[in-house]
């Protein structure tokens, strides 16, 4: 048995939803993507490879979506969870 439930955020006192676009090294997908998905708050995050079309070059990021309360939650993103991050 598979059981799927979907719960608003705001009924959890989440009233703002952050789309994360991080540039990865190549060697450091697999270990931030899994730490970014056990975070508290990450509703959601993949793994992007390809070629950007800009530039040409091969590019490994990772995306995710997090539930935040606040803007301060917002903001210590940068500075709290992902900045630790190695790649």
């Amino acid at each position: 048995m598979h059981l799927d439930v979907g719960v608003a955020a705001a009924a959890l006192g989440c009233h703002l939803r952050v789309k994360l676009w991080l540039r990865v090294d190549p060697s450091a997908v697999e270990n931030v993507g899994r730490t970014r998905a056990r975070e508290p708050g990450i509703a959601f995050a993949a793994a992007v490879s390809g070629t950007c079309s800009i530039h040409g070059n091969i590019y490994d990021d990772i995306h995710s979506v997090a539930h935040c309360r606040d803007l301060d939650e917002v903001f210590g993103f940068p500075a709290d969870r992902i900045e630790s991050l190695a790649g």
